[in-house]
């Protein structure tokens, strides 16, 4: 009888912490039905500063939800519900909002720009930037690298390996 008791209490603690960090995280970003399925669907597990810092595309965005739907403990969402919360995060977090923020650079969303949003969505969520800066190899180096974070889980297409790769053999190169 105390076993269940005590895990009663420990569920009942967790999920209102939860709720009072995700009603937290989440009240800089706008209002929406968006937002809402953000706060139930994904902050059981995380809060939202994920989202809040990163701006990326809609199929990126469509990558994440999808492998966070895959998990064991995923969020249980309809395709209607990924379609909201898809429309707005490309309208809240995608590209064209980080833009004003940006203060210039690659204003067409590629090379450079493209690939920190890659580090930032794809290799920051394990690690911190320390760890990649501290590395300096060359671009077979960065590849070996890059395919083994993805045969650990990290979720990137081909074409975002390529750039990422290209950015992190330009900005981190080998040593002389």
């Amino acid at each position: 009888m105390r076993w269940i008791f005590g895990r009663t209490a420990l569920w009942f603690w967790v999920t209102t912490l939860s709720s009072i960090v995700a009603f937290s995280a989440a009240q800089d970003l706008p209002e929406g039905q968006g937002r809402n399925l953000l706060e139930v669907s994904c902050t059981s597990c995380h809060n939202l500063d994920r989202v809040k810092r990163n701006h990326v595309d809609r199929d990126t965005w469509n990558q994440t939800i999808q492998t966070m739907r895959e998990k064991p403990n995923g969020p249980t969402l309809s395709d209607e519900d990924v379609n909201i919360m898809l429309d707005y995060l490309v309208k809240y977090q995608g590209p064209a909002a980080a833009a004003p923020a940006a203060g210039g650079g690659d204003a067409a969303g590629g090379g450079d720009a493209a690939a920190k949003q890659i580090l930032q969505m794809s290799c920051t969520v394990c690690h911190g930037m320390d760890l990649i800066e501290a590395k300096h190899t060359d671009k077979q180096g960065w590849t070996d690298v890059v395919q083994g974070m993805v045969a650990m889980g990290a979720q990137l297409t081909d074409a975002q390996t390529k750039t990422l790769v290209d950015y992190l053999a330009k900005t981190y190169p080998e040593a002389k």
